[in-house]
């Protein structure tokens, strides 16, 4: 996939999620770290799920640190209950250590 930073630049303004998602698809190591910190500033799901994946199983140390800055910006920009917090807790406490 082919991938320019025009491209990524302008999806970023037109808030086009999808294909942002799509785009991590890239070999480009600078799109997808740039894509990941871009993804950081949805407070969407679906960015969240797929900087998860990233940083979990990208190659590239430099893109799954992104992706976990990230991570972190839409965490602390979730306002959860204390419901939703022991629900989630399994889910997040593998980000607390990379958090604190």
């Amino acid at each position: 996939m082919n991938i320019s930073i025009t491209k990524v630049k302008r999806w970023e303004k037109e808030q086009n999620l999808s294909k942002l998602i799509q785009a991590l698809q890239t070999n480009d190591d600078d799109i997808r770290s740039t894509i990941c910190l871009i993804l950081g500033r949805f407070n969407s799901s679906d960015a969240f799920t797929a900087l998860q994946y990233i940083e979990k199983h990208d190659d590239n140390e430099f893109v799954k640190l992104s992706a976990s800055k990230s991570l972190k910006h839409i965490i602390t920009q979730i306002d959860f209950t204390p419901h939703e917090i022991a629900s989630q807790e399994e889910q997040l406490i593998g980000y607390t250590a990379i958090l604190a």
